[in-house]
């Protein structure tokens, strides 16, 4: 969340930035509701059945058609900035990875709708154990926003959140560790752990990628002080 000290030290940047940033912002709200959906799924796994999940998923899919419209908007406006913008590299790799959580997020809701079709069970501690990760997967996007979004307001606080997505990844990978442990180990059948352990990947696979994206907020920071 942008606070006022951070609106008050504002930097003046390029206009090609500024659209830039806050189209990027635009998109990572949009994720940002995609993945709590996402969350709130798997930590209320209990209380949903095939309709209401598949409710849930017509939903995504608007949320995800608004990402990739957002995405076709991006790479038509870095095409025609690309002269006035520094580091285009690294605009283009933080588009396409937040696009590709947003698949990864449509993923797990598919597999877990494939769980209540089947009418299959989630065993308690598997799922108490994915709803901390994907709730540390939702604190970690919360923090890759700010870092976006600061690029062009507060580049110090920008890094901070950078910082603080990292550690959150630190975090995350031993969630994730335990999870995949508890999958293994479950009384659940083949085809239940396969759907759990590919949920479990695909919520460390997202976080993997935010780090990954920190490293080129950093370099665009690089080209602003």
């Amino acid at each position: 969340m942008l606070k006022r000290e951070d609106v008050e030290v504002k930097l003046k940047v390029p206009i090609a930035y500024q659209k830039m940033i806050d189209l990027l912002s635009k998109l990572t709200a949009d994720l940002s509701d995609l993945l709590g959906t996402v969350d709130r799924v798997i930590r209320s796994f209990g209380e949903f059945n095939a309709a209401s999940m598949r409710s849930e998923i017509r939903r995504s899919r608007e949320v995800k058609r608004e990402i990739e419209s957002l995405k076709s908007d991006l790479i038509d406006y870095i095409s025609k900035a690309a002269p006035a913008l520094y580091a285009r590299e690294e605009w283009m790799r933080i588009l396409s990875k937040l696009s590709g959580m947003s698949d990864k997020a449509m993923g797990i809701m598919y597999r877990v709708e494939q769980l209540l079709v089947n009418k299959w069970e989630i065993p308690e501690d598997v799922q108490g154990q994915l709803s901390k990760l994907s709730e540390s997967v939702v604190e970690m996007l919360g923090e890759c926003k700010s870092a976006v979004s600061l690029i062009g307001i507060n580049p110090d606080r920008a890094l901070e959140a950078c910082k603080r997505v990292e550690l959150i990844e630190k975090r995350t990978d031993e969630l994730y560790r335990r999870a995949n442990f508890l999958i293994i180990r479950s009384s659940a059948s083949f085809r239940e752990i396969l759907l759990l352990k590919d949920i479990a990947e695909m919520l460390e696979e997202i976080s993997d990628t935010m780090e990954s994206i920190v490293d080129d907020v950093r370099v665009i920071l690089m080209g602003l002080a």
